[in-house]
């Protein structure tokens, strides 16, 4: 069997707390929780596996994946033969947070185009939370986003093969339009102007850009600005109306206000800034 890493104690807030790559288990074996860990499961499994999930038991191939949720009933073990996986425990708001984003489903079977990728992530993390060097906690929150990246990717690019041929050629030159978009986001852009890079109608590029992005062509330039805004706030010394403008937003209020509702914090207080108080008399 291999060996358990899990996070020590100065990474207890890092996005993942536990982490086990290649475990082998004899026929014998199983997993029961019917109250849930507490926390996220991610699992990948090495061997056929009948597990339950929200939609009744299944039975799971080598390369598939399921995830269970923080109180999702948890019950798996090999089908037929020994339990082979790879799984990971992560933080209940954190890994939801980027679960929820990416637009992975939970609770479900999970079988994306390969997984070859899922191993060695897993392993750079358990390797992070053993060796405790400096910044693992952001190290693993990379690793961690990369791998769900790249699962979503494979989910994504599975379901664009099921369109239409005249849907994919939209798709690409909608892909194309977003590129242009994001990299030019200081720009004013209309919704009218954004159509016109994939010469389409304002009204049918909206509703195309939200069916392949599942977001409307504006409040996605608002979040490319607002992450754009985040890394200056916390990577320079810029004040929070430079940071504003260099984003691409042209009202500090209006920033500031968009910024508190997505974010959760005034960007005055962002990454640690401090604000100076005005000096009396």
């Amino acid at each position: 069997m291999k060996k358990l890493i899990k996070s020590p104690s100065e990474t207890e807030a890092s996005l993942i707390e536990m982490v086990g790559v290649g475990y082998q288990h004899d026929s014998k074996f199983a997993i029961s929780r019917p109250k849930g860990l507490g926390s996220y499961l991610f699992l990948h499994f090495l061997t056929h596996v009948k597990a339950l999930t929200r939609e009744g038991t299944v039975v799971a191939s080598p390369g598939d994946c399921l995830i269970y949720g923080p109180k999702d009933p948890q019950l798996y073990h090999g089908n037929g033969s020994g339990l082979g996986n790879d799984w990971l425990h992560a933080d209940p708001v954190k890994f939801g947070r980027l679960i929820e984003q990416l637009g992975i489903p939970v609770g479900t079977l999970i079988k994306p185009g390969r997984s070859d990728f899922i191993a060695p992530l897993m392993t750079e993390i358990s390797h992070e939370l053993l060796h405790r060097r400096p910044f693992s906690s952001r190290m693993i929150y990379l690793l961690a986003e990369k791998l769900l990246l790249e699962l979503a990717r494979q989910l994504k690019e599975k379901s664009d093969i099921s369109l239409t041929p005249r849907k994919r050629e939209l798709l690409v030159r909608l892909r194309e339009a977003r590129f242009k978009i994001h990299g030019d986001f200081q720009k004013r852009w209309t919704v009218s102007e954004m159509a016109r890079l994939p010469c389409l109608s304002p009204s049918r590029f909206t509703v195309l850009y939200k069916e392949f992005f599942n977001v409307s062509p504006v409040d996605d330039l608002i979040n490319v600005r607002l992450e754009r805004a985040k890394w200056l706030l916390s990577n320079s010394h810029l004040t929070v109306a430079e940071a504003c403008f260099q984003s691409g937003f042209e009202n500090i209020f209006y920033f500031s206000r968009i910024f508190r509702r997505k974010v959760g914090i005034p960007p005055s207080k962002y990454g640690g800034r401090i604000t100076a108080k005005p000096i009396s008399g």
